[in-house]
C-alpha cells in the first residue's frame, strides 16, 4: 500500500530539468571502506556538493542524487549506494533520473596505475 502510494505521489511530480552533466563518484559503502583509496570519487563528489552547497538525497535504493549548477551548467551530482564493482546498474538509474546522456557522463574513480594524486582525462571507458 505505501509503496504505491510513493508511486503515485513521485508520477504527479513535475520533471525536472534534465542535466548537462551527469558526475558520478564512484567508491564502496560502509564505514569500513570509508577511508579507502577506493573512494575517491565519492569524496570528490562530496567536496564538489559541499562547495556548490548541493544536498545529495537518495533516490531509490542505488544513488544519491543532488542538483547543482557549474559554469553555468546544470550537473547532477551523483554517489552510488553499491559497490565499484556493481556500479553500472546505479549510473544506469542515475542517467535516467536526471536525463543527462551518457557522453556527458563524468565518472570519478581511484586508478592504481596512477601515482596518487595525479588525474587523467579520456574520452570513453574500459579498464585502466
Amino acid at each position: 500500500m505505501a509503496m504505491r502510494l510513493r508511486r503515485a505521489l513521485r508520477l504527479g511530480r513535475k520533471k525536472a530539468e534534465p542535466a548537462a552533466w551527469l558526475v558520478v563518484g564512484l567508491g564502496n559503502p560502509g564505514e569500513q571502506y570509508s577511508r579507502n583509496r577506493h573512494n575517491t570519487g565519492i569524496w570528490t563528489v562530496n567536496e564538489l556538493a559541499r562547495r556548490l552547497g548541493v544536498k545529495l538525497k537518495a533516490e531509490g535504493r542505488s544513488i544519491r542524487i543532488g542538483y547543482g549548477e557549474i559554469a553555468g551548467e546544470r550537473v547532477a551530482l551523483v554517489r552510488p549506494r553499491t559497490y565499484v564493482n556493481e556500479s553500472g546498474r546505479a549510473v544506469d538509474q542515475a542517467l535516467r533520473a536526471c536525463g543527462a546522456e551518457l557522453e556527458q557522463t563524468i565518472v570519478i574513480y581511484d586508478e592504481l596505475d596512477l601515482p596518487l594524486g595525479a588525474v587523467r582525462l579520456r574520452e570513453g571507458g574500459g579498464a585502466g
